[in-house]
């Protein structure tokens, strides 16, 4: 018997949206924002759903404070503010694709996290579409962030970007595989940002050198490329605001400093995949090194050389992501 032609249609109709969705994420990471599509919305639908899941697990347990006691602890209320925005992007998807079902579900959840009927509101959110199947709190702090990065307007969402972003997510998943993150006074947030400077003005000076060798997916950069130091400082505050254990401890991480580092490595990013060993000729790089080293001067820490401290030691330290940190 031979297949009918709209099953053959929808067939393929079907595979060719879902390796659509495959290559508008990376894992959990968004590469771009969705479009108008019905998809791409519901995708977001449910993967903002997940999040909130996650967002209520980690308010409802058990070392979660209730007080800002502990200025790196996410707080309940902090939480619970997080959801409530996540929430309000899912409504807005819902009424994107002009579907009322889930509308009233949606608010009820809100209600339930308001009140802090967290059991209550992640049961509902596994029937109105939370998976199951991935980390639900891991996809909560990505989430976050990827949120505010939306209502930033970060050039990484922009679908036209879509190879670019790609190719960031490809770096950091290289470099995160194999070193050794900082620690002590060399992880403080100023400490990071001083570094992340550094590696950009050594690597402007060698161009040529700090590009990185092989396609997204086979990319191999060697130990001593200072670009390589800058990945480690993104992935290294990435790991920290992301990492479903870590990311508890991430109140403390100024979100605007954040901005400035994820943007200053895009931009080289975008360059080297534009440009290759031209990329230093764009003049984004002057304004965000510029950048880093105001934030580092706010942060109470100057770069200087090979050498970052912190203003009030006597003594300079060496650098926060020293090469023999990195085991290759």
């Amino acid at each position: 018997m031979r297949t009918p032609l709209i099953m053959i249609v929808l067939t393929w109709f079907c595979q060719t949206v879902l390796n659509a969705q495959a290559t508008r994420f990376n894992g959990n990471y968004p590469l771009s924002i969705p479009s108008n599509a019905v998809n791409e919305l519901q995708t977001d639908f449910n993967k903002t759903l997940t999040a909130v899941m996650g967002g209520a697990q980690l308010a409802s347990h058990e070392n979660t404070p209730t007080n800002r006691e502990d200025p790196e602890m996410f707080t309940r209320q902090d939480y619970k503010q997080t959801m409530d925005a996540m929430l309000d992007y899912a409504l807005s998807l819902l009424k994107e694709m002009e579907d009322d079902e889930d509308a009233g579900a949606v608010k009820k959840i809100a209600k339930l996290i308001k009140s802090d009927k967290f059991d209550d509101a992640i049961e509902l959110l596994k029937e109105t579409g939370a998976e199951t199947n991935i980390n639900a709190q891991q996809l909560y702090f990505i989430w976050k962030d990827y949120l505010l990065d939306k209502q930033q307007n970060a050039p990484w969402l922009n679908p036209q970007n879509e190879d670019v972003a790609r190719a960031y997510r490809a770096i950091l998943a290289y470099v995160s595989k194999n070193y050794e993150r900082p620690y002590g006074l060399y992880a403080d947030m100023g400490a990071i940002v001083s570094d992340a400077a550094q590696a950009l003005s050594d690597g402007m000076e060698d161009a040529a050198n700090s590009v990185w060798k092989g396609s997204a997916k086979d990319i191999q950069i060697k130990a001593e490329n200072p670009i390589r130091r800058l990945i480690s400082n993104v992935a290294y505050i990435e790991w920290r605001l992301h990492d479903p254990t870590n990311g508890r401890r991430g109140a403390g991480i100024t979100q605007e400093l954040w901005q400035h580092l994820k943007l200053t490595l895009y931009s080289v990013v975008e360059s080297m995949v534009r440009d290759g060993a031209n990329w230093n000729k764009a003049g984004i790089h002057g304004s965000n090194l510029q950048q880093l080293y105001a934030d580092a001067k706010q942060a109470g820490w100057k770069v200087d050389g090979d050498k970052a401290r912190k203003k009030s030691d006597q003594t300079p330290a060496s650098s926060p992501n020293p090469s023999s940190w990195q085991n290759y």
